[in-house]
């Protein structure tokens, strides 16, 4: 983008023949401004210009024949296809120029592919089963590559690699949203494109993001501070699994805070708006040691929790601990039952607590119903106790007067 920039301001150097650096190392085209740490456009860039250079390709077509073409280096492929057409008479229309494998795209230059003097390009149809799949950065296509639908999207990043220099790690692969994952092949996605159709897939570039970490250890002002480099497309979660190796903080305890808000364990540092020299903070949430009376024949047990867990993770840990099914169990505090969508915060819980595991109490269905009198009453009963039923019938008869029959009809409505 800023090489495009750079020739639409000059108008004479093509952005390939730019060579841009920064504080002494060269800038590659997919790489950002940040990773340089530029604040508000205080940076000072060198450009470099790459001397224009003639070089000689051999395109060999389908049945041999062969075409020697003297081309500049910052030429486009379509110049080359129009020079073989017009000086050589060889007509290129359905088929596809390759190097090394790699589809040339018409609107790349022979510098793009790093193709140097007496390469050989091939003129070949369009295979079956083949895709065109051009690969955008932002609104700028920045490669273009011919591959087989049974290529995984791994390999698709390998090829990638080889003409953006960015690593398959820091590559992230999208259409419409949807991130393409490495070990699925072309197929699975496009199985309905056509051969030789051309798709643009959008490539997102993760640069690394270097952070400090100040670890708050001993709940004073004095912090453990870590130096730590993640990527865009990492996670929180990740972040707090590197503190585990070096502190040995259980990622389950760290609070990790940017500016006073909380980061989400499971959010990517880009979408968590993390960006390089950024310092995080890490508060170690205290583990509470509770016991949990199971009931009549078997032992109490005690689990370790935490104040922001919920009730459901709490009978998670019993279940692990105890072996005991949470089906249609309930946990009580005080009295109260408590419900598992709450924290353990809310219900006051600390070291030292004492829960009791019930059976769920059942839910009951009312039952409202107009007497031979004029009367409405409520009964409350359990649909699926036969019992329960059977004497929510009799309450309602018992109601009746005595010269009531038991074949009279009631209005009835269940909620």
């Amino acid at each position: 983008m800023l090489k495009e920039k750079v020739y639409a301001a000059d108008g004479d150097v093509h952005p390939d023949q730019q060579r841009i650096y920064g504080r002494g190392t060269e800038l590659m085209d997919a790489e950002e401004l940040v990773s340089l740490h530029v604040h508000d456009g205080k940076c000072i860039l060198d450009l470099y210009l790459r001397k224009s250079k003639e070089i000689s390709v051999l395109v060999i077509g389908m049945h041999g024949t062969r075409h020697k073409v003297a081309v500049d280096i910052f030429s486009t492929i379509k110049q080359l296809k129009k020079h073989l057409y017009w000086e050589n008479n060889f007509c290129l229309e359905g088929k596809v120029l390759m190097f090394n494998g790699i589809h040339l795209d018409d609107s790349a230059t022979f510098s793009n592919y790093n193709i140097d003097d007496k390469s050989v390009l091939y003129a070949l149809e369009i295979p079956e089963n083949h895709m065109n799949i051009k690969i955008r950065i932002s609104t700028r296509d920045i490669t273009s590559v011919f591959l087989s639908k049974s290529e995984t999207i791994k390999n698709l990043k390998l090829m990638i690699r080889q003409h953006t220099f960015i690593p398959v790690d820091q590559q992230e692969l999208t259409l419409h949203d949807t991130v393409l994952e490495d070990n699925k092949t072309l197929f699975e996605y496009f199985q309905d494109q056509e051969d030789g159709q051309i798709l643009t897939l959008s490539l997102i570039h993760h640069i690394r993001i270097s952070l400090t970490v100040c670890i708050n250890m001993f709940k004073s002002s004095d912090y453990v501070v870590q130096s730590v480099s993640l990527l865009g497309s990492d996670t929180i979660e990740m972040l707090t699994q590197i503190v585990y190796q070096r502190v040995f903080i259980l990622p389950k305890q760290q609070q990790l805070k940017k500016n006073g808000q909380i980061l989400e364990h499971s959010k990517t540092l880009s979408k968590s708006n993390l960006t390089n020299g950024d310092i995080i903070f890490v508060d170690i949430l205290p583990l509470c040691k509770i016991t949990i009376n199971l009931g009549e024949g078997h032992k109490p047990i005690t689990v370790e929790i935490l104040p922001n867990d919920t009730i459901s993770e709490v009978k998670d840990h019993i279940q692990k601990e105890s072996g005991i099914l949470m089906n249609n169990r309930c946990l009580l505090h005080e009295g109260a039952v408590l419900e598992d969508h709450k924290s353990v915060d809310d219900y006051d819980i600390k070291d030292g607590s004492i829960l009791f595991l019930s059976q769920r109490p059942p839910e009951l269905v009312t039952l409202t119903f107009q007497r031979t009198s004029g009367e409405v009453s409520e009964l409350k009963f359990n649909p699926r106790d036969p019992v329960s039923v059977q004497s929510t019938i009799q309450n309602i008869i018992k109601g009746e007067n005595e010269s009531a029959s038991k074949s009279h009809v009631y209005e009835c409505k269940q909620f």
